[in-house]
């Protein structure tokens, strides 16, 4: 399965932290968020990747080319001069993406079965299937999805508003690339904001509710939570 790895974050509110790096290369315990992800995602079975990069593209690129080599990994970049959004930058890459291709955040952690997820969205023949924490454990992300008894997800609203918001967005998707003919190219495209509707409008997005916490590195303190974790397994 082909892991597509969101990292053009500018890393906006971190420059406090590193402001020569874009967000994904922000040192962890030691090492870069990417290799982070690489190294847990690479743990679950994974080995082939392809990035979508754009600020500061050429610092994550020769990061990529180093540990693709060291590690013996099938790894790919997509490069976006613009801004295109999430949808965008899919849009983008299209001539590299698999026929379905799991899509994560470049700044968010989820250390999950993905095997299990993958399984679990090719039996229920879905367009998109997210990953659904339950809230079992506390963090500051509103609820932002609404997913019905039996597993289709209805609603997405990241301010957290409706009553029907039951799980939060963890962060990690199962996706058909036949949702990208839904993204018209060469316009800027939100996929949470855009494709989302589109695809529950279908009934054709599913959640695999997780209870594995997730960690982002969007803020100072955040980042300082994730490292004290990623501290803890050394």
């Amino acid at each position: 399965m082909q892991a597509v790895i969101l990292s053009g974050g500018l890393g906006t509110r971190l420059r406090s932290v590193d402001s020569t790096v874009p967000k994904p290369m922000i040192k962890v315990a030691g090492r870069p968020f990417l290799e982070h992800m690489i190294l847990m995602l690479e743990g679950h079975g994974l080995r082939k990747f392809l990035f979508l990069v754009s600020y500061k593209s050429e610092i994550v690129i020769e990061f990529l080319k180093r540990i693709g080599a060291e590690r013996d990994l099938e790894i790919d970049w997509s490069i976006e001069d613009d801004p295109a959004g999430t949808g965008g930058a899919l849009k983008l890459a299209e001539d590299k993406l698999a026929e379905d291709f799991l899509l994560l955040n470049g700044d968010s952690y989820l250390d999950i079965d993905y095997q299990a997820m993958i399984a679990g969205y090719q039996s229920a023949g879905c367009l998109m299937m997210v990953a659904a924490y339950d809230d079992s454990k506390a963090t500051d992300v509103n609820k932002n999805i609404a997913v019905e008894q039996g597993g289709h997800v209805v609603l997405y609203d990241k301010s957290g508003s409706d009553v029907r918001l039951n799980y939060i967005d963890a962060g990690a998707l199962m996706c058909s690339k036949k949702i990208l003919g839904l993204i018209e190219k060469g316009k800027k495209c939100s996929l949470e904001q855009e494709i989302y509707a589109k695809v529950m409008e279908r009934r054709a997005m599913r959640a695999f509710p997780v209870k594995q916490r997730f960690y982002d590195i969007g803020t100072p303190d955040r980042l300082k939570e994730f490292e004290q974790v990623m501290q803890g397994q050394k």
